[in-house]
């Protein structure tokens, strides 16, 4: 059985949240796991952000980039168009970016 792993499940475990330890151990015990491009690129633009925000410092960026790499050396990644991974590489306009919710109602 593959296990496809999304960016949500490696940023947990490259940055050392609760849930983290989990993915950490499911990826390790199974063959062959399976990501795709842009997950690879989400990761990456949420290090990015963490550094330019101050949580994160250069060190720590150079070092869980080389943690990040390393791990996923034998996975199977899904190809992205060309498009779309340029679109997914590239910084949100607005940084961070505010979710849609209820428009506030003034207290009523």
């Amino acid at each position: 059985m593959a296990l496809y792993v999304e960016c949500s499940a490696i940023l947990a475990w490259i940055f050392g949240e609760a849930a983290g330890e989990h993915s950490r151990k499911v990826m390790n015990s199974v063959r062959p796991i399976v990501s795709s491009t842009l997950s690879v690129l989400e990761v990456e633009r949420a290090v990015r952000r963490a550094l330019s925000t101050g949580a994160l410092t250069e060190a720590e960026v150079v070092k869980l980039q080389g943690l990040f790499r390393s791990v996923c050396r034998g996975w199977e990644f899904m190809e992205m168009t060309p498009e779309i991974q340029r679109r997914a590489a590239e910084s949100f306009p607005v940084e961070p970016l505010r979710a849609l919710g209820v428009p506030d109602s003034g207290g009523r």
